[in-house]
């Protein structure tokens, strides 16, 4: 692991927001943590790895991952193997004063081990743990168990049963293996694989990989176990409809919320003149966004004048967490724009920004 990305577990608990919000938690690798920060930030999961002691350091360890584990784990000690569940960040993309990291003093550990005041996305990592129980015993291979432990199971056929989700529609897992098109997502409670190697269909079925209604039904897959660069999938050799007794219920985890999201950055900037008539608008946010809660809450408008706005589409880029806004032409000479980003955009965890506006003027060109 390269020396500027540290994965951190601290299992010191932090005095939460009077906000929460429900969200289901994810079954992963420590592994996979390391490989898919991105996906996995501010998201509620449950890991099960090794414990192993370096000095006055504890870790956890999963493949050739390792994540630092600190705080009190009385309940634990003596065990080598545990599960440990909680809220996962990659703290670069938080703001040094959210509230919830104040007990960890991470401006400082940064210093310490990075040498700067605060990381970039993806160096410094942390699962701030609530949960943490000797591992139970894996009796029999299941959709759990083997997105939990795929170590175990590498290699060996086996035959689970879980919900059909399509490829990837709800987002249960953070990248597709790319075996084929027909690659699916099997999932149930609060773990999920793909499915690759035939298509979802059977002498008395056929499930569309694309259409959200197929994925009320649940499938019985047999297969043979993989797993690379934190992703785990079956080669399936057989594939049915399972029993409607089969189903667990995903786990609901209160998740607390952050700061409210905030525009940190513009182009063009406010009250900027002589901009390009072509020019799409871009806002950063301070905190990774819900896309979907742009929707109707941007706003355009010409000052001074009655006409009409041209068409405009927007799109939200998660990995730099910039919307940016294009119009279908050319806007008019010398004219003055306003946005208006209406109240209620949300953050990815749900907190709500505040109404904002920005105003600019258009040259010649």
């Amino acid at each position: 692991m390269m020396p500027a990305l540290l994965a951190l577990a601290w299992l010191a608990a932090s005095a939460p927001p009077a906000v929460a919000q429900a969200t289901l938690q994810k079954a992963a690798t420590v592994e996979a943590l390391v490989a898919f920060p991105g996906f996995f930030h501010d998201e509620p999961v449950v890991v099960r790895a090794a414990i192993a002691f370096d000095g006055d350091t504890t870790w956890l360890e999963d493949s050739e991952a390792r994540v630092l584990w600190a705080g009190e784990a009385a309940e634990v000690l003596g065990e080598t193997v545990v599960e440990t569940s909680g809220t996962f960040w990659d703290v670069g993309r938080l703001e040094a004063g959210d509230p919830r990291l104040a007990p960890h003093q991470l401006a400082q550990l940064s210093q310490t081990l990075l040498g700067k005041p605060w990381p970039a996305p993806g160096e410094l990592l942390l699962l701030a743990a609530e949960r943490s129980v000797p591992a139970p015993p894996q009796i029999a291979p299941s959709l759990r168990a083997i997105a939990l432990d795929p170590d175990r199971y590498v290699g060996h056929s086996v035959s689970v049963t879980g919900r059909f989700r399509g490829r990837n529609l709800y987002a249960d897992l953070p990248l597709a293996p790319a075996q084929g098109l027909s690659d699916f997502v099997l999932q149930a409670g609060d773990a999920a694989l793909w499915v690759t190697g035939r298509e979802p269909r059977g002498d008395d079925f056929t499930l569309h990989v694309d259409f959200r209604p197929d994925t009320s039904r649940w499938l019985d897959v047999t297969g043979r176990v993989r797993y690379a660069g934190g992703l785990v999938w079956l080669e399936a050799s057989r594939i049915g409809l399972a029993r409607a007794a089969a189903r667990p219920e995903p786990v609901v985890i209160e998740r607390t919320q952050g700061p409210a999201p905030e525009v940190i950055f513009s182009a063009p900037v406010q009250g900027d003149i002589d901009v390009e008539r072509a020019t799409r608008i871009r806002l950063q946010f301070s905190r990774d966004m819900d896309a979907a809660s742009f929707e109707n809450r941007i706003h355009l408008a010409y000052l001074g004048t009655d006409s009409p706005m041209p068409a405009f589409t927007f799109e939200y880029r998660g990995g730099n967490r910039v919307l940016e806004v294009r119009f279908a032409e050319p806007l008019p000479a010398f004219t003055t724009v306003r946005l208006e980003l209406a109240a209620g955009f949300a953050a990815a965890d749900g907190a709500l920004g505040e109404a904002w506006q920005l105003s600019f003027s258009l040259g010649a060109s």
